[in-house]
């Protein structure tokens, strides 16, 4: 299969090379055979392809001028580089596919010959970004926005990915029964309507909401079904983050060996593929898992210490507020637990300063009230 896209890609390159010998606009025939190759790629987490073929598309798209092309032009590299970290550039985008494509123009026929909705995806995207960014409330309202707007549209797989999207985005926001839900009803029209990516993917969550309501063991294997089924479908986009997930619902278990283990697996796999969105989430749970299944020795603090410390910076340079503030959050409470409460203090009172808004939401509460603490 891969050999054929390659094939492909060799194929549209020629073809657009002629056309711009010719001096005229790439064919929709050339930019809808580079969208597929794009996706293909996309789904098995191979950015060092996906990405260049997302900047050769939007080329192609500011060369054509048209509203429908510049909007899968832009949400293609939104897509990509929100894996990859790079959160500003990755919302850029996405707020440039509502730009040239609003909400309220019908893009009925658009979707027919590209498969997707980018108004809808990008909407759906943005909710998650905008968690990343330390907007923990704007993100939940761009996310309702886009499952009212896949609600209107006639094509269910629009409203799958956004169903799967919000419960990330409440997943984020730690809002377990709002998971739970969406995620239930991702599995239902995935289900229904054949879409064994976001059926497997609303699996994976689904099972991570049970084991934080506490049944540790069915959520666990829950979502090892949604993992296997996921890897079956060939997709690795977003892999160590489920990992992670996973990881996180061992260590409820009090199974920390086995969530370390996940996290061995994840690492070289995000380092691998250059899938860094969740480098900071990672770090930190291994940082979490080690001091949880120690004694506190002297060495597992340090090294717990070490992974916080490059949590905090990672997701510092990323923009990514939101990871920054738990990783923080982690350090600090190490920090206060060796009396070092001004130590825990600096480092958590700037992150924590910098918000605007979600105070209601756990992680800003368990912040702030550490800050008494130790304030």
């Amino acid at each position: 299969m891969e050999a054929n896209y390659r094939q492909a890609l060799a194929l549209c390159e020629q073809g657009e090379q002629g056309e711009a010998g010719q001096g005229g606009e790439p064919t929709a025939q050339v930019f809808s055979a580079q969208l597929g190759l794009w996706a293909f790629y996309q789904l098995r987490a191979q950015y060092n392809v996906s990405l260049p073929l997302g900047e050769r598309l939007l080329g192609m798209a500011e060369r054509s001028h048209k509203p429908d092309q510049l909007a899968e032009g832009h949400r293609v590299q939104g897509s990509t580089t929100f894996r990859l970290g790079q959160i500003s550039v990755a919302r850029d985008h996405m707020e440039q596919v509502l730009a040239v494509q609003p909400a309220d123009q019908s893009s009925f026929d658009f979707l027919l010959g590209y498969g997707r909705d980018p108004t809808v995806h990008a909407m759906a995207t943005l909710g998650w970004i905008l968690w990343y960014q330390g907007l923990p409330d704007r993100a939940r309202a761009r996310s309702l926005e886009a499952l009212a707007l896949a609600r209107q549209r006639p094509d269910a797989f629009n409203l799958a990915l956004c169903l799967v999207f919000a419960a990330e985005v409440h997943l984020c926001r730690r809002e377990v029964q709002k998971v739970g839900e969406f995620a239930e009803a991702a599995i239902a029209i995935s289900g229904e309507q054949g879409f064994p990516i976001y059926l497997a993917w609303g699996t994976v969550l689904q099972g991570w909401a049970v084991a934080e309501r506490g049944d540790h063991q069915a959520g666990i294997a829950q979502m090892r079904q949604g993992l296997d089924a996921y890897a079956a479908t060939g997709a690795s986009l977003a892999r160590p983050s489920l990992l992670g997930l996973l990881a996180d619902a061992h260590g409820m278990a009090g199974e920390y060996r086995a969530g370390l283990a996940l996290l061995d697996e994840a690492m070289p796999l995000a380092e691998h593929t250059g899938e860094r969105l969740d480098a900071s989430t990672l770090l930190r749970l291994k940082g979490e898992l080690l001091l949880a299944g120690s004694d506190h020795g002297p060495l597992a603090r340090e090294e717990a210490e070490a992974c916080f410390r490059k949590a905090v910076a990672i997701a510092h340079e990323q923009g990514a507020r939101s990871l920054e503030l738990r990783a923080a959050l982690s350090l600090a409470r190490l920090w206060q637990q060796e009396d070092k409460p001004d130590a825990a203090r600096q480092v958590l009172a700037g992150v924590y300063g910098a918000f605007r808004e979600g105070f209601e939401t756990p992680d800003l509460q368990q912040a702030k009230a550490l800050l008494d603490e130790v304030g």
